[in-house]
């Protein structure tokens, strides 16, 4: 009897140890780092503009659709139509997933107009989404002789100043 107790306690002990290797399994890392760090939505502007706006919005809703559901903070950082927050997350942030830009459009026009200020590259930045549908117009004088933005020349339309 105490060597049948003896085998039923082995077999206990093997079936917790496969149980507890079965969960470690299933350990989600990335759940499991959400879940123990914050995530800050930089704003490029003041706690009263549309953007703070979709910021504090999305920071309602957005842990609900990241494992680990984290808590979701918005800091605002105005200044020159957003390039200080763009510069700010391109150059000091932190790139783990953690810090989330929400720029106005002047981020994507203002390095033709000011190259010196900009110290990011848009291309290098990974775009999660937009909150609005917002429409924008060029438009071409008719003297220049574009009808067609796709006939303008074999590398596309560019506008701004020349270099």
């Amino acid at each position: 009897m105490i060597a049948w107790k003896a085998t039923l306690f082995r077999g206990g002990m093997v079936g917790a140890v496969l149980v507890a290797m079965h969960g470690a399994a299933l350990a989600d890392p990335v759940e499991d780092f959400y879940a123990k760090n914050r995530v800050t939505i930089t704003v490029g502007g003041t706690s009263q503009g549309g953007y703070a706006l979709y910021a504090r919005t999305l920071a309602q809703f957005l842990p609900d659709h990241i494992p680990g559901h984290p808590q979701i903070v918005v800091q605002y950082m105005p200044g020159a139509g957003s390039v200080r927050a763009a510069n700010y997350i391109y150059n000091v942030a932190k790139k783990d997933g953690t810090e989330i830009g929400a720029f106005e459009m002047p981020v994507l026009t203002q390095p033709l107009y000011t190259p010196a200020a900009i110290q990011y590259d848009l291309e290098k930045f990974t775009w999660l989404g937009s909150l609005s549908g917002e429409v924008s117009i060029c438009y071409v004088r008719a003297d220049t002789g574009i009808v067609s933005l796709k006939l303008s020349t074999p590398e596309g339309f560019c506008s701004g100043r020349p270099e």
